[in-house]
């Protein structure tokens, strides 16, 4: 025997054997269930591969049983592999958590803060000078009423001088009296000097009278006439007099009045600066501040993007700094102002009276300024821009992102005007890397959730 190993022509005959059919038959035979001959075919084509990578140049691998081996391997893997291929390939797709929009009501809600503030502040300062503080008789916090004496002061220098006043006055009406009297006497005289006057002309009518006569009693007669007058302008002089003396003796009593100071209206002490043996005066810091009928107010800033949108007598959700329950407010007031610096402007919230409220604590404010009931989607799965929002909708397991005209904007949703329908499928956290065309695997949220990420998401 020879040493040389064999000849592919001697290894395999030409044309296949009766026992190896054609590679259109073979073919057809792999494609039944047999799956042993199809397994048998591959490992005799690997074989003579093998040969040929141990001898080479010495086989030549026909191409029909190249073909056949090829078509072999391939009938070996089912369709059904195929497919769970392509569910592998889908299971690599990222998974996101998705939502549907559904018509549901919203309500807008603006967020204010600001500062408790006294609705109307009354400042009490003493109205007259120079007095000293004798007594106290109320403190901070403490409930007043109108009329209440709130601070007596010094008022012995006042009574000195009402008591020097009434001296004066019954000096005055001594001083009329006494020119009173003297009017008397001067119309006596004038009468007595009058007659003279008729007697001493009958008499140089008859000649019985020297004109000198007549001259004096002439003379005599102009001076009691005089002295009559003068009577009278002393009486009303002496009047005049008693008048001043009765105008001081109303200021001083008006003074003696104003010793006491007392609240001018009811209300909550918030601030006492008066202190015993001052001097009370009208300038600088005043005795008191009272709180009117102890309303306090809130005093919230707001946006002017908001400012639009309020109106007096809307509902204000109070909470106080430090605390976590709510008082219900009303918007009282709006100033027609925005500040150009801060681009804020300013509302007035009216409160009930409760005794947690403390001036100059601060305070938020939830204000709802409407409700409507339509499309909405959780602001988590909003994006915003300059003029409108978008949401990334998730069609058959593609991601594509939509741009949505919005609403009202409630505290943890927002209404879709257009560009979204109930039922669409949405990806429920905004901002994520998805973009057009992205596969994904939807997730979707309960109720629960997605109540949830739409808290955390709002302001």
């Amino acid at each position: 025997m020879s040493d040389q190993p064999p000849t592919v022509q001697q290894a395999l005959p030409t044309e296949p054997p009766g026992a190896i059919e054609p590679p259109a038959a073979a073919i057809a035979k792999a494609r039944k269930p047999r799956h042993w001959r199809r397994w048998a075919a591959v490992i005799a084509f690997l074989g003579v591969i093998g040969s040929a990578m141990l001898w080479p140049g010495t086989f030549r691998i026909p191409e029909e049983w190249v073909s056949f081996a090829k078509q072999s391997a391939a009938a070996l893997i089912p369709k059904k592999d195929e497919a769970k291929k392509e569910a592998a390939t889908a299971s690599l797709a990222p998974a996101v958590t998705v939502i549907t929009a559904a018509t549901s009501s919203v309500t807008e809600q603006v967020i204010v803060s600001g500062s408790l503030v006294p609705r109307t502040e009354v400042l009490v300062a003493p109205e007259i000078e120079g007095l000293a503080v004798l007594e106290i008789l109320f403190d901070e916090g403490d409930s007043v009423k109108k009329g209440d004496v709130l601070v007596r002061l010094n008022r012995a220098t006042l009574e000195l001088q009402m008591a020097q006043n009434k001296a004066q006055v019954a000096r005055a009406n001594a001083a009329i009296a006494q020119s009173q009297t003297g009017i008397t006497q001067a119309e006596a005289t004038k009468v007595e000097r009058d007659r003279s006057l008729q007697r001493t002309k009958s008499l140089r009518e008859q000649g019985f009278a020297t004109a000198a006569q007549l001259d004096q009693s002439v003379s005599a007669a102009k001076v009691s006439d005089a002295l009559l007058k003068s009577s009278k302008k002393s009486v009303d002089v002496s009047v005049a007099d008693k008048e001043a003396l009765i105008a001081l003796r109303e200021d001083l009593e008006w003074r003696m009045a104003r010793a006491e100071i007392r609240s001018p209206v009811t209300g909550k002490i918030v601030r006492k600066n008066a202190r015993v043996g001052q001097i009370g005066s009208g300038q600088g810091e005043a005795m008191f501040r009272i709180i009117a009928n102890g309303d306090i107010e809130m005093e919230a800033d707001v946006a002017d993007v908001s400012m639009p949108r309020l109106q007096e007598g809307l509902k204000v959700q109070v909470v106080l700094a430090g605390g976590r329950e709510t008082i219900n407010g009303e918007i009282r007031l709006i100033r027609p102002e925005i500040d150009q610096t801060t681009r804020m402007g300013k509302v007035r919230v009216r409160l009930p009276r409760d005794g947690r409220l403390i001036i100059g604590s601060s305070a938020r404010g939830l204000i709802e300024t409407g409700t409507v009931t339509g499309i909405t989607v959780p602001l988590s799965a909003v994006s915003f821009g300059k003029t409108s929002g978008y949401v990334q909708v998730v069609s058959d397991g593609t991601v594509k992102t939509r741009e949505i005209v919005l609403g009202l904007v409630g505290s943890d949703k927002v209404e879709v005007v257009s560009g979204l329908s109930a039922g669409e499928t949405i990806v429920a956290k905004a901002g994520t890397f998805l973009k057009n065309g992205d596969k994904v695997r939807p997730m979707p949220l309960s109720q629960d959730t997605t109540r949830a990420v739409s808290q955390a998401a709002a302001p």
